[in-house]
């Protein structure tokens, strides 16, 4: 014989309102802002059209929740739009969406984006480019996201994660005309192309953050990095360069427009793997980079016991490596805060 445990006391009250219309009516005014929004929501869900209906005309108007932040995680798009009927969509300033949404429901959703008239932040992740590789679904995407996003005329931060339909894509998603402060592209398919065009569209070109990770630059010509870093001299704090394959060679190349970068604060290359002596190189870079307080590096190869990265760090080696940098960062910025990562 199995034993319920009882309904907590919350549960339970919330019960007795769907059973009264009466009870209903007088604990409307009585709710605190945060209970009523969740029983609202109950409500909506549970279609208790008359409660809500009620509720309504009390106050006379249409019961809309103001929500500055929503997350979405689930794939059921038809859901999803039934809660946004819900809330006011004008009041929504940062959107995460992680969810891996076939045709149909994207375009379903992504029209909602451009009632999101007051939207700062749009994050969108896990399309991963893994499952999605027909060229003909990539123009698709590209299309139907460009259209939308170019209609967010209060946009600043844009973070793309694991999006599969970048590939030689780029051009049109960045076809909005709005100034961002920080852009994100990572584990993404993307090509020198669509770096390029980073340097030449509108929406690019007052960004403050800048982070790409984890796709490979290993066959980019620096020059397209160095003009988008010469392009962002004057406005760029953060630049974020991990897991990116960059090269020895492609690092020297691009330290001078690095170096040009007046209001960088923090600079990370995690995931790279150079050599001491370029590492000492950039080290010495950061003398002139007043407002720079913080790196963030991988271990020289030299650490390791073989050329191959990420084996074995050598028991003798790195503490003199570690020591080898901590001398060269002493003499010149003893200021500046370096982690150095295997």
């Amino acid at each position: 014989m199995s034993m319920q445990s009882p309904l907590p006391l919350y549960e339970l009250a919330k019960q007795s309102l769907w059973k009264s219309k009466a009870i209903a009516s007088t604990a409307l005014y009585d709710l605190p802002i945060l209970t009523f929004h969740d029983i609202f929501m109950d409500a909506f869900m549970g279609e208790h059209n008359e409660v809500l209906k009620m509720w309504a005309r009390k106050r006379k108007a249409s019961v809309h929740l103001y929500c500055e932040k929503v997350t979405i995680t689930s794939s059921a798009v038809f859901t999803i739009l039934k809660l946004l009927l819900a809330v006011q969509v004008d009041s929504i300033h940062e959107l995460d969406v992680f969810s891996d949404w076939g045709q149909k429901s994207m375009k379903v959703f992504v029209p909602q984006l451009k009632k999101m008239t007051n939207l700062h932040t749009f994050h969108f992740s896990s399309l991963s480019p893994e499952e999605f590789t027909l060229p003909l679904k990539n123009k698709w995407h590209s299309r139907i996201y460009a259209f939308h996003l170019g209609q967010l005329k209060n946009l600043r931060e844009l973070p793309i994660d694991d999006v599969f339909f970048l590939r030689r894509n780029l051009h049109k998603i960045f076809r909005i005309q709005t100034p961002l402060e920080a852009l994100s592209l990572s584990s993404s398919p993307l090509k020198e192309s669509d770096l390029k065009h980073l340097s030449q569209c509108v929406s690019t070109s007052q960004l403050k953050s800048l982070s790409l990770r984890r796709f490979s630059m290993k066959s980019f010509n620096p020059e397209t990095l160095q003009v988008l870093l010469d392009k962002l001299a004057n406005t760029l704090e953060a630049l974020v360069l991990e897991h990116c394959e960059v090269t020895d060679s492609q690092l020297l190349a691009i330290l001078p427009a690095l170096s040009c970068c007046s209001q960088l604060k923090t600079f990370s290359c995690y995931g790279n793997h150079f050599s001491l002596s370029i590492l000492q190189v950039l080290l010495h870079l950061t003398t002139g980079l007043s407002w720079l307080t913080q790196g963030l590096y991988t271990a020289p190869l030299e650490s390791y016991e073989s050329n191959i990265p990420k084996q074995f760090v050598h028991p003798e080696q790195y503490p003199q490596v570690c020591a080898e940098l901590a001398e060269v960062l002493k003499a010149i910025r003893p200021s500046l805060k370096v982690l150095l990562c295997t």
